[in-house]
């Protein structure tokens, strides 16, 4: 990898990959991700595949990561674009009501 922009689109690659890697592994362990069960292994194991051809063709060190690799921001970013928590959007999931307290506004719905 001589292009250091080829070095950088792959580093950003396998970190996506990554992330999305230990998305998968935290909802196998989600007792409301069981039907979804042998999708979300199948997922895994294509992305394993995936990062161990590419350790392999561009001589990488690991691209498997622990937790504690991937930053909160990451974390939260694959968290709000993963439809499996799509339901949270439903009104009936929101356990509080008015009586509970004043609601805080964030900037964007202030």
């Amino acid at each position: 990898m001589s292009d250091p922009s080829t070095a950088q689109k792959i580093s950003r690659f396998v970190h996506r990959l990554r992330t999305r890697r230990q998305v998968l592994v935290n909802q196998l362990n989600l007792r409301e991700m069981q039907d979804s069960r042998q999708f979300l292994q199948g997922e895994l194991s294509a992305i394993d595949a995936i990062l161990q051809e590419m350790i392999e063709e561009f001589d990488l060190s690991s691209a498997f990561s622990t937790a504690e690799d991937i930053t909160e921001e990451a974390w939260l970013h694959a968290l709000a674009r993963n439809p499996a928590f799509e339901f949270l959007a439903d009104p009936k999931e929101d356990l509080y009501t008015v009586e509970d307290g004043k609601p805080i506004l964030y900037e964007d719905e202030a």
